[in-house]
């Protein structure tokens, strides 16, 4: 995994608000060719993912789970930059970084999981995104 310890800078205090209530971690291809931003939401507690598609609310650790089984311990050597972050409360933080290799002119987003007490974990986005909608849209289809 191509992640950083630098990640932990503090998002910049002016847009502290918006970033402890959501953040951009994906865009899904529309038919039409336009992007939609898929986003983690954080709200009284309970987290969600919201897309073009819809709403969801995610199971309680759904998160933690997804980050479990798809993340890996951080390497600290790569260097990355901080895009947003989003604080969920209890000393768990996402972070958005993105990673620009040196031979590559592709950049690849990650997110990275804080826990308390606990070692970040990082993911691709686009692989965590993807499970998250898959568990919000199980959650919703249960529930009617």
């Amino acid at each position: 995994m191509f992640c950083s310890n630098s990640t932990a800078m503090a998002p910049d205090e002016r847009d502290r608000d918006e970033v402890s209530r959501t953040l951009k971690i994906h865009e899904t291809t529309r038919s039409d060719g336009g992007l939609d931003p898929v986003f983690l939401v954080a709200q009284d507690g309970t987290l969600g993912i919201m897309s073009g598609a819809g709403s969801f609310t995610l199971p309680d650790g759904a998160l933690a789970a997804v980050m479990a089984r798809f993340g890996k311990p951080l390497e600290r050597t790569e260097r990355v930059i901080l895009v947003a972050a989003l604080d969920l409360g209890d000393g768990c933080v996402v972070r958005h970084v993105r990673h620009l290799a040196r031979y590559d002119v592709i950049a690849h987003d990650y997110l990275v999981y804080e826990a308390a007490g606990e070692e970040p974990v990082c993911a691709l986005a686009t692989t965590v995104a993807g499970a998250l909608d898959h568990l919000g849209r199980a959650v919703a289809r249960g529930a009617s």
